[in-house]
């Protein structure tokens, strides 16, 4: 192969894969209620520079990706990770076990099961480490969640409701309340597979 076609090809595969980490970006960032001008203060870099690199428009350096991963609580894989042997079929619609994009906080190890991430919805699987517990949360554009519990044991709190949720179990809440949930078990991990679609006014 020619220098010239070889020059050419890198060029079209620096095009594709700088425009699928911009969608990428775009699509988590969206997920997560963020305007650009937020996400670029967070960053320390102007709208414009995010607007461009979200566009496909201008390559993100290394230190963006680890800045934006740091910055919206995901891994660096989430824009690195590439699925070079599936077909053009599979792209928007299988996620494959050992491909699924993944955001690891604290011994909370959520994992994407969706090819895409869409602002209004969300399918995961969070696998809660031993005695692990989220923090207290309380949405600012509620929505719905529903659960079901995999494997092992849930501690579920919402407002003043306690419930322990088993293996098989599963749960349904609106999220503009106030609601944690826990791992009781102190050797085994708990794992819940959960949804959550968002209303926004």
């Amino acid at each position: 192969m020619s220098a010239k076609k070889a020059t050419a090809l890198d060029e079209i595969t620096l095009t594709s894969t700088t425009r699928r980490v911009g969608e990428a970006i775009r699509e988590l960032r969206k997920s997560r209620n963020l305007t650009i001008s937020q996400l670029a203060k967070a960053l320390d870099r102007s709208a414009g520079h995010v607007s461009q690199i979200e566009r496909g428009l201008s390559q993100p350096t290394l230190k963006d990706l680890y800045a934006v991963s740091t910055a919206l609580n995901v891994t660096l894989s989430w824009f690195l990770h590439d699925q070079p042997d599936a077909t053009d079929d599979e792209q928007d619609l299988i996620v494959r076990r050992n491909r699924r994009r993944s955001m690891d906080q604290n011994g909370l190890l959520s994992e994407v099961l969706t090819p895409q991430l869409n602002h209004r919805f969300e399918f995961m699987q969070t696998t809660f480490a031993p005695l692990v517990e989220t923090e207290l949360k309380s949405i600012q554009n509620p929505g719905t969640e529903c659960g079901l519990i995999l494997k092992g044991q849930l501690e579920l709190w919402v407002n003043d409701r306690y419930f322990l949720l088993e293996e098989g179990d599963s749960y349904w809440f609106k999220r503009d309340q106030q609601y944690r949930s826990r791992n009781p078990s102190s050797d085994s991990p708990t794992i819940v597979v959960w949804v959550v679609s968002y209303s926004f006014s």
